[in-house]
């Protein structure tokens, strides 16, 4: 039997402006906390996080969530609230298992 566990990161509230591409080596993380910091993009390398289910960016400074950006994810829930996201990539409606929080204050 195979040991099941799940590895949280949580940035949230520490200012800050990007993230670097090498997230991407952290492929068992399943959950990822980015509240309130001042994120304005998040690096396309995130579809390399294949065991991640929780993905919150609440309330940074996003304008878009790209489409390639889920691809190979079985993210379940993803919180994008009070943010500047105008539009949603098609591929998310696609994705039956997620809920999406997108509250904009």
């Amino acid at each position: 039997m195979h040991d099941v566990y799940q590895v949280r990161l949580d940035l949230s509230r520490n200012r800050l402006r990007g993230l670097p591409s090498d997230i991407s080596l952290l492929t068992t993380l399943s959950e990822l906390y980015l509240g309130s910091n001042f994120l304005e993009s998040l690096p396309p390398q995130m579809n390399k996080l294949s065991s991640l289910l929780i993905l919150d960016v609440k309330e940074n400074n996003l304008t878009e969530i790209r489409e390639e950006m889920f691809s190979g994810l079985q993210l379940q829930i993803l919180d994008l609230s009070s943010n500047n996201i105008t539009s949603l990539p098609p591929t998310l409606g696609l994705m039956t298992s997620l809920k999406v929080s997108f509250y904009q204050s």
